[in-house]
């Protein structure tokens, strides 16, 4: 079922979203009431609509806020929040009893919901803020109630806890493998640790250091579930208490119950433009100043020159500025595909007998492109016979078509595009200043994807959610390993060869499963480990190597059980939905 969590005297509370609208105000005939003077007396709606809720504003006096921004009206998905005065509500699936949370817990959740910032952001500052500790426990608990893919929240763990836990390693544990939370700075190469092995206060000695194992629960038998801390002698001064590391398991268990498949692109994602042919996707300042520019200039009828390496979106761009043009067609030329008599025909048509085989009159491209918009793909491998008839066009704003003699008008507005040096063609005399002046009105180079980084991991969301509800797979998203071979690569056929890549890996998948490094092309993979791998992808190195041990070992089981799954689960202790869970993820059939 869907329902609202929030904060209510210091506890956390569940509304259930049984019916087609719930209302949210401070009057008692409201669906949920709230007794804040910031709130309206009838302050906002939701409409249910499957995996999402339409949140509108009824007029309210202080507002409805998403995300720190004041909304009229806004489409709600799961794991994500919204504000009403003092009051923090999260969107959530699932069963609502399995959030009877500890009360110590529950005041952490308390606590988040009051405190965190209008914008959602949380900071730590322990000068201002309190302790340290506390903080990072709240702003886990904030990570467990957002973020649904396992990758995303336990990357957010790593950065939490690195800042508090400098010194120690801190380990994950559970049948399903391993996550390391705190940077581990084990040597590549260098042997997993061996839970099972390892008794509480036994020292290993790991990259030289020497560390003390303590575990939490330390009363849960043989078994090695839960959190191991391999805790560095000559960091005692910053080891936190028992309680925290049984508050930070439970917190980590709570994100397991709310964990959501990845179904389709995330509401968060920025999309800087959108219509049913173009979605342009970014972070990078640079790239939404792009952007922008080529927004205001779209309704101008100046030519345009759009630079750019191959893969980096020029046709989206230039789809975009004609889109917002108001003109009426649009019609796109590759210059470079076409020999120097053809490519003539094609811009300026031809009367019979022209040439060899012209039997029939044929109308040029800028002359059917009159009142719309004509694009000039690979503009600089344009031979200059071609150019010199090109000129001529643009200065008369007439064509004659080969053959002809009669000028015809036309209504031009030219996009050129090109992925070469064109400078260095104009300086080698390949390229004529004049026409170059002629298209270059308005410059717009688009950045390679190396240089905005900031672009990588919102494109990935997007295609994997565009590609995933495409072939009709649900997966668990990204293992760390392969987010950082992601992220690290440099992707020098830009966002066509990303996008390839992530379409390739939803066509493989399974339903519910985790996509790994070795998903990815390994000529990617091979590019990016040559170089240091960080400390938390060392960590998911070492998860993957128990993934398959855990693969064995469930194999060998449901081998010496005929195939019993029951039987198998009780062994392993596990639910038997939760073995059915776990084969799928481990890719066995």
């Amino acid at each position: 079922m869907y329902f609202l969590l929030y904060e209510k005297e210091g506890r956390l509370k569940q509304h259930p979203l049984n019916k087609p609208e719930t209302r949210i105000g401070r009057g008692r005939g409201n669906d949920l009431s709230l007794s804040d003077r910031d709130v309206s007396k009838n302050h906002c709606r939701l409409v249910l609509d499957k995996d999402e809720v339409v949140l509108s504003d009824l007029g309210s006096r202080n507002g409805t806020a998403v995300d720190g921004r004041l909304i009229k009206e806004i489409r709600i998905g799961l794991n994500e929040s919204f504000s009403v005065g003092a009051t923090r509500f999260y969107f959530k699936k699932g069963d609502p009893r399995e959030f009877a949370l500890s009360r110590s817990l529950s005041e952490i959740f308390a606590a988040l919901a009051r405190e965190s910032r209008p914008d959602g952001s949380r900071e730590l500052d322990t000068e201002t803020k309190g302790d340290r500790f506390e903080l990072a426990l709240q702003a886990a608990a904030e990570a467990a109630l957002t973020r649904e893919d396992p990758s995303v929240f336990f990357g957010s763990l790593r950065r939490l806890l690195g800042e508090i836990l400098p010194g120690h390693l801190l380990f994950f544990v559970t049948a399903a493998g391993t996550e390391a939370l705190v940077p581990w700075s084990g040597k590549r190469g260098e042997a997993p640790i061996d839970f099972s092995s390892l008794s509480p206060d036994e020292t290993a000695t790991i990259g030289g250091r020497t560390y003390r194992a303590i575990r939490f629960p330390q009363d849960n038998g043989n078994k090695p579930s839960g959190l191991w801390l391999l805790a560095d002698d000559t960091a005692r001064d910053s080891f936190p208490g028992p309680d925290f590391f049984f508050r930070l398991l439970e917190i980590i268990e709570v994100h397991g119950r709310l964990e959501q498949p990845l179904t389709k692109p995330r509401r968060t994602i920025p999309a800087l433009y959108q219509d049913p042919r173009v979605t342009l996707i970014g972070a990078a300042p640079s790239f939404r100043r792009l952007v922008d520019q080529a927004r205001r200039i779209a309704p101008k009828s100046s030519f345009v020159l759009i630079l750019g390496e191959s893969g980096t979106g020029k046709e989206l761009l230039a789809k975009m500025i004609h889109a917002l043009s108001g003109r009426h067609n649009y019609i796109a030329l590759n210059c470079a595909a076409i020999p120097p008599l053809l490519l003539e025909s094609e811009l300026f048509g031809h009367e019979p007998g022209a040439f060899t085989d012209a039997k029939f009159r044929k109308v040029g491209l800028m002359e059917a492109s009159s009142g719309g918009t004509l694009v000039l793909d690979e503009i600089a491998d344009m031979p200059l016979e071609v150019q010199v008839k090109l000129l001529r066009a643009i200065q008369e704003q007439a064509v004659t078509r080969l053959g002809g003699t009669t000028p015809i008008p036309v209504d031009l507005r030219l996009l050129a595009m090109t992925n070469q040096d064109i400078y260095a063609r104009l300086g080698a005399g390949r390229f004529r200043e004049d026409l170059f002046y002629r298209l270059r009105v308005h410059e717009l180079r688009i950045p390679p994807l190396r240089e905005r980084p900031e672009d990588i991991s919102p494109l990935i969301r997007h295609f994997a959610g565009l590609y995933a509800e495409k072939n009709g797979v649900h997966p668990a998203g990204f293992s760390q390993a392969a987010e950082d071979v992601l992220m690290r690569y440099s992707w020098p056929g830009n966002v066509r060869e990303l996008e390839n890549e992530i379409r390739r890996v939803l066509e493989m998948i399974d339903d519910g499963e985790v996509i790994g490094s070795h998903h990815l092309l390994p000529g990617i993979v091979a590019v990016v480990r040559p170089d240091p791998i960080p400390a938390e992808t060392t960590g998911f190195s070492m998860r993957d190597k128990l993934f398959q041990a855990e693969r064995t070992e469930i194999e060998a089981r449901l081998a010496a059980n005929g195939g019993n799954k029951s039987k198998t689960a009780r062994e392993i202790g596990m639910t038997y939905r939760g073995l059915l869970k776990k084969i799928k993820r481990l890719g066995m059939t």
